[in-house]
Order: structure tokens, then sequence, then C-alpha cells
């Protein structure tokens, strides 16, 4: 066998986006645009179904000069301007809590490269990476290909944060292994729309500090969705103050990614943000990070760091930036209701939802599969994940998601009927 053995049997996503998205363009051609509905992509789409790209990023990044746009990067870690404005963005007004915490922050491509960099920096073949059950599909793949078990805790008790079952797994896992490595995609879930409460967060690191008394602990926060938290700037926040001064043999790291803060999805440009109370552990991350980005990407691209940091240090670009994502986080929610309220007025179970791109509709795998391809002859296309379907409210417009609801009702009760 060619192939490393580590990589034959790698699990692949119930669906594929990229491949589904081949499928709808070809009834957009054959059926026309307005006769589709789209609620696949974790892109945001306005109104008239155009990819958004924010005045301010787009002309900010325009009028960079060549140097900035295509000269390497002054480092593998990521420019000390770029590291620090994203350290003040993604920590904001509770930075304060961290004076006397050890940050260490470094450059990726994208999010993914931050959770590449974790996984691949601080795991070894055969221990176990904790997962929601209902999960970003593609945090499978990081795993598998890197030699790890996946266990899964169960996300909801009904319509409520199944917490004592997170932290039953957590402490057992610590137990049982001596190392804990918790990956959370918080706030804004994806695939649910759900956000932690401060409370629960609460609960949480408390299991990890237990945890801590039998082995390692690694906190893995992807917080893509940080900035459209319905919530607001500070709330989505608040649950950092809690990785300040834990015990040393606790790292927490948060995957940042510009891809969804900037509506620039394929510039590829992110950090991993890592806190510990020991300055050993953040200069050891610092030093593997580095190894890590070297031997995988090189440089992450000067443009996207520069862009950032010229938003983020520039008054007037800043307030512009936010002003402008103020207006999609509104049309998110205004989304969100529309569906909502059609979802309760015909019956339509969905998960607890908080805020963010995405919500989704629980299901068996079976009927998952007959639903998705009796919505495909209605030319409706979501996204088949394991448990449901994901609902994208990002890319779908208002006025076609009060059909989608509906929609997605028929095909249920057509398909159970069968």
């Amino acid at each position: 066998m060619l192939i490393s053995q580590r990589l034959k049997d790698v699990y692949m996503p119930t669906g594929d986006a990229f491949s589904l998205m081949s499928d709808l363009r070809i009834t957009e051609k054959t059926y026309g645009r307005d006769a589709v509905i789209e609620s696949v992509l974790g892109c945001f789409l306005d109104e008239d179904e155009n990819l958004i790209s924010m005045d301010v990023v787009n002309e900010t990044y325009k009028n960079l000069s060549s140097v900035d746009l295509f000269s390497y990067a002054a480092s593998i870690t990521g420019p000390n301007d770029y590291r620090e404005s994203v350290k003040k963005h993604v920590l904001g007004d509770h930075i304060e809590y961290f004076a006397n915490s050890h940050i260490g922050v470094v450059a990726t491509v994208g999010g993914s490269g931050a959770i590449s960099n974790v996984i691949k920096g601080y795991t070894d073949p055969g221990q176990t990476i904790l997962l929601p059950n209902y999960v970003w599909e593609p945090y499978k793949i990081f795993a598998q290909s890197n030699g790890l078990n996946c266990e899964f805790y169960t996300l909801f008790d009904g319509d409520q944060f199944f917490v004592n079952d997170l932290v039953g797994r957590i402490i057992k896992i610590a137990q049982q292994h001596h190392k804990v490595i918790l990956m959370i995609n918080d706030p804004c879930q994806n695939p649910t729309g759900y956000s932690l409460s401060f409370e629960e967060w609460e609960q949480v690191v408390q299991a990890l500090k237990v945890a801590a008394q039998y082995g390692d602990v690694i906190l893995l926060d992807d917080v893509a969705y940080l900035d459209y938290d319905f919530r607001g700037h500070s709330e989505a926040r608040r649950h950092f103050r809690l990785l300040a001064h834990l015990p040393e043999n606790i790292l927490s790291v948060i995957a940042f990614s510009i891809s969804k803060s900037l509506t620039c999805y394929g510039l590829r440009v992110g950090a991993e943000i890592a806190i510990s109370s020991s300055k050993k552990v953040i200069d050891d991350f610092n030093r593997v990070s580095s190894v890590l980005g070297r031997s995988t990407w090189s440089t992450v691209p000067r443009g996207g760091m520069d862009l950032f940091v010229k938003l983020h240090e520039d008054e007037n670009l800043f307030a512009k930036l936010k002003t402008e994502r103020d207006r999609i986080i509104a049309i998110l929610k205004e989304r969100a209701k529309i569906f909502l309220e059609e979802a309760k007025n015909i019956g339509l179970y969905h998960l607890p939802f908080r805020g963010g791109f995405f919500l989704t509709v629980p299901m068996w795998p079976e009927l998952t599969k007959a639903v998705v391809q009796d919505l495909k002859r209605k030319n409706v296309f979501v996204l088949p994940i394991e448990g449901g379907l994901r609902i994208a409210l990002c890319s779908a417009p208002t006025r076609k998601l009060r059909l989608l609801a509906q929609h997605i009702r028929d095909s249920i009760e057509k398909c159970q009927s069968r």
C-alpha cells in the first residue's frame, strides 16, 4: 500500500458542501436562480444572493501596496503588529483579566491552520479528542488523519445544554488516559447555532480543573463565528475570563479566523492564541507552532495580516467595519426570526439556537438521506450532517427562508410515511 496507513480509513463527511454546491449550480442553470433555495455554504449572501464583501474590507485591501500584498511576512509566527491586533480583538475588553497570564499568538492559515497546529503539536497517535455529537464534521478529519480517536459528548438534554455529560466525559478521559483534549466551537456553534452561557462555561472550566488533577488538559476553542454572536461583542468574549489563572497543566488555545470576521473566506488568514499561567508552556507553544507553520505552509499571506492590522488600528476604518458587520448581524437576526417563527407555526423541531450562521434540524441517518434527496427534487439544497440537516441562515435570503421550513417539514412527513 503506497498511502500512509494512518490515512487509509480516514472518515469523510456525511455531506460535502462543495460537491453539493456543484449540483446546485447545475440546477440553477436549468431552472433559474429564483427557483432554487440554497442553504448550504457558510458564506454570507445578501438578499440578492450575492456574496457580501464588506466595502471597508474591500477598499482597504485594494489600497495595500504591492509589497504588503505580495512579499513574505516578517516571520513564520506573523508580524508583531498583527499578533497584537489579534490578541486585542479576540480578548476584547476582558484583556485586563490576563495581566498575570502568559499569552502566545501565532499567525496561521485560517482557523483551520490553528486547529491543525494544536492537534499536531499537542497530541500523539492513539490519544482521544472529545467532540460534541453535533459537530462541524471536518474536526473528525483533523483528528483521524493524525491518528486520534474521537469520543463524543451529548450536546443537548432536551432543549438544554447537557453539561453533566460533558463534565463526566472530561473527568473520565483524564482518569483513564491522563490527558484530555477538549474541542469546543463556541460561540455560535457550527452546525447548531448554540452558544454556551457564562454559567455553562463556568461548569466546563471547573471540570477541566478537576481533570487536571489526573493529567494534562488541552482546551481548544474554535471561535470562527465570534464576531456574529447576537449577544454582542463583550458578552461573546466574557467566558475568556475563565481561562486566566488556571493550573499550569491546562493549556487554553483559541482558534481565530478572519475568514468570517472580515467576510473574506478565501484569504486564509487566522491565528492561534494560547493562554497559560506558565511562561514555559507558552515558550514551548511559540516554538512548536513555529516549527509546524514552517513545515506546513511556511508563512501566512502578508496581505491578509496587514489588512487586519489596518482595519483595527485606524479608528475611522474600524468604525466603518463595525457598522457593516452590525448590518450583517441584523440581517442574520431577521432571517433567524423568520425561520424560527415558521418552524414553530408548522411544528418543525430544531435544536436550541442562540445565534450565528447556522441551525440544525435533527433526524436519524436514514431519514436524513431520504429528506435531502426529496428536497433536491424540489430544488432545495441543505447540508446533511451526522444527525440531521444543517440550515445555513447566512446564505438563504429572507424571501426563501419563509418557504424553507415548510419544504423541510413536507419532505420529512413524506419520507416518514414510506
